[in-house]
């Protein structure tokens, strides 16, 4: 299930990709991070605490894993080697996807295939 202090709606992360992909277009990792970070807030349980600018994200690899990506950056392998990761961009996402457009109303608890549906379709 999908946690969210202030919620974010589909439309919004639409759009903030959208801004993003085109802000990053000639940089082909940060390009893939924002690609897969849109894929991951759609299949990956995570929690976003806007007030706070921090998400929380279950890692995609490492089972039982979480990364905490807040303003300070991540602690994911690939941020440690300085590269663009994943969960960084689906941060950015998330914040400019509270910039772009009014929150939603909060959902109820769903399950993963609701989830998908609520920030897909």
């Amino acid at each position: 299930m999908h946690t969210h202090t202030t919620p974010i709606t589909t439309a919004a992360i639409a759009a903030a990709l959208s801004t993003a992909r085109a802000k990053v277009a000639d940089n082909k990792r940060w390009y893939n991070a924002l690609s897969k970070a849109a894929l991951e807030l759609a299949a990956s349980p995570w929690c976003w605490y806007a007030t706070v600018n921090t998400l929380k994200i279950a890692s995609r690899t490492t089972p039982g894993t979480w990364y905490i990506v807040d303003n300070n950056g991540c602690q994911c392998p690939a941020a440690k080697k300085q590269n663009p990761c994943w969960h960084a961009a689906a941060k950015r996402l998330l914040e400019r996807a509270g910039e772009v457009a009014p929150v939603a109303p909060a959902a109820p608890a769903r399950d993963s295939q609701a989830d998908v549906d609520f920030l897909f379709n």
